[in-house]
C-alpha cells in the first residue's frame, strides 16, 4: 500500500525510505514517466 506524505508526516520519525517511497508514488501520480521514479528507487537502493 503506497504511503502518503499527509500519513508520514503523523509520524514522529520517518524513515528514508518511507520518504522515497512517498515522493516516488506523488510523482507517479502527477506524471506517468518513470525515470524518476527509477533514479529515486536506485537512489534509495529499492
Amino acid at each position: 500500500v503506497a504511503r502518503t506524505i499527509a500519513d508520514l508526516a503523523g509520524r514522529e520519525s520517518i524513515a528514508v525510505s518511507d520518504l522515497a517511497e512517498a515522493v516516488s508514488y506523488r510523482y507517479l501520480e502527477n506524471a506517468r514517466e518513470g525515470s524518476l521514479f527509477k533514479e529515486v528507487c536506485r537512489g534509495a537502493g529499492i
